[in-house]
């Protein structure tokens, strides 16, 4: 697994937001169809403006997940829902705690 920091997100930006609805259908049972919906359609703006964003790509360049960090605030952490209970999330997690949530080090 590989660990990236992008600062331009333009070619992750439609496997990110597949990613978040695939996830919040699985993980938010109390949202609607309607409102994932609503709220999709805020996700791209979201993931272009978080200050730190990171992905978690396979071997084989597959999207496993990601990280949002702004103001030492995590915004954001989604996994693939097949490769969910591998530790990515916790890769994530730390290397976001190591980068940019200097509070939580401590």
């Amino acid at each position: 697994m590989q660990i990236l920091e992008l600062n331009q997100r333009e070619t992750y930006l439609q496997p990110i937001v597949q990613l978040w609805e695939e996830n919040v259908k699985v993980t938010h049972t109390f949202l609607t169809e309607e409102e994932i919906q609503n709220i999709k359609q805020y996700v791209p703006q979201a993931v272009e403006h978080v200050q730190h964003l990171c992905i978690a790509l396979s071997e084989k360049g597959k999207l496993l997940g990601f990280i949002g960090v702004a103001d030492q605030r995590l915004e954001m952490l989604f996994i693939q829902v097949n490769a969910r209970g591998q530790g990515i999330g916790k890769q994530l997690l730390r290397y976001a705690i190591k980068n940019w949530l200097y509070n939580l080090k401590d």
